[in-house]
């Protein structure tokens, strides 16, 4: 009862904080150019710089290829960072993150002639239009002072995610059993675990990302207010939606149409676990006992958030959009 009267107040807060539109009435947008020469070195800081939080098991793959292939095509700059420690956020002059990917970017400018295994934390965030990366909120310090800038993700169903997660790890699991088990052994019946997927790249205070082992409710909260820097929420189950909003910000004058209908026709993602399992048998065997409820408690607070991402994702749509806005929810 106690954990539900929190998730109530969370959500009491989610509606009040999503109404507040004020942040769409002065929209940063990328124009996609289709110049055949770039100038790898040059300033980009009056340009907005797009900060792409990659949450696991999320359409995140599609979402890099996304704005790896928008660089290429609009002569834009990206780069994709992996193996952030504490979250990402820069310490001083460099990012604690390896920078795995990038499009249009000066290497040399972007880590430094020291040859630093760090990328320097003004020059990416002078020279880039995109960063995107498994980092957790907070990735805004880099920054410089002035430029207008926004966050991205993308967020999938919970207890999809979960099962997602679990087979993405043990690719063994070929059954329904195989899942069952592998979900008992990750969380035994009466266990006082709680899912954190989302809630860990969202949740942090101040730019710095809370531990694993802090207070669900006060992990939810920061979360859901954090939700109000994200201008674009994508969900997985509304991706043509998705694709929608992410045209409307980066390409609005529809210079590379059919990049956009390809993704968005893509409304099935391929995945590396196999297609021959069914995530409604699963579902439908996990539900056939007592062990629901122990399942229900372990996602309380991710679907929550989840909720709450739905909400910002279909106010995007309705400001970003406008007339042309069409949730299209699987």
């Amino acid at each position: 009862a106690i954990l539900c009267l929190v998730v109530a107040q969370a959500h009491a807060l989610a509606r009040s904080t999503l109404q507040n539109t004020t942040v769409y009435q002065t929209l940063p947008r990328l124009e996609c150019s289709k110049e055949t020469e770039t100038n790898k070195a040059a300033d980009v800081r009056d340009e907005p710089i797009i900060l792409f939080v990659h949450v696991f098991k999320a359409a995140g793959s599609s979402m890099r290829d996304i704005f790896r292939r928008y660089a290429e095509k609009c002569n834009k700059r990206w780069a994709c960072l992996v193996q952030c420690q504490k979250g990402g956020a820069p310490r001083g002059a460099t990012v604690p993150c390896r920078l795995r990917d990038m499009v249009n970017l000066n290497r040399r400018l972007v880590m430094g002639e020291d040859g630093r295994r760090n990328p320097r934390t003004e020059n990416l965030g002078a020279l880039s239009h995109i960063v995107g990366g498994h980092f957790h909120y907070g990735m805004h310090t880099l920054v410089p002072q002035g430029r207008s800038y926004f966050y991205v993700t993308v967020v999938r169903e919970p207890l999809s995610t979960w099962i997602s997660g679990m087979r993405y790890h043990d690719k063994s699991l070929k059954t329904v059993s195989d899942v069952r088990n592998a979900a008992e052994k990750f969380l035994p019946r009466g266990s006082n675990r709680f899912y954190q997927n989302g809630l860990t790249y969202l949740g942090a205070v101040d730019g710095l990302p809370l531990g694993r082992k802090a207070p669900m409710p006060e992990k939810l909260v920061s979360a859901l207010s954090n939700l109000e820097d994200v201008l674009v929420v994508g969900v997985v189950e509304s991706w043509s939606t998705t694709i929608d909003l992410l045209q409307a910000m980066l390409d609005p004058t529809d210079r590379a149409p059919f990049m956009w209908d390809r993704y968005r026709d893509a409304s099935k993602k391929k995945n590396t676990a196999s297609k021959s399992l069914s995530s409604v048998d699963i579902v439908r065997d996990l539900r056939g006992d007592g062990y629901w409820g122990d399942i229900r408690r372990f996602l309380l607070f991710e679907n929550a958030f989840y909720a709450a991402a739905i909400a910002r994702h279909a106010l995007a749509c309705k400001h970003v959009l406008g007339e042309d806005c069409r949730l299209r929810r699987q």
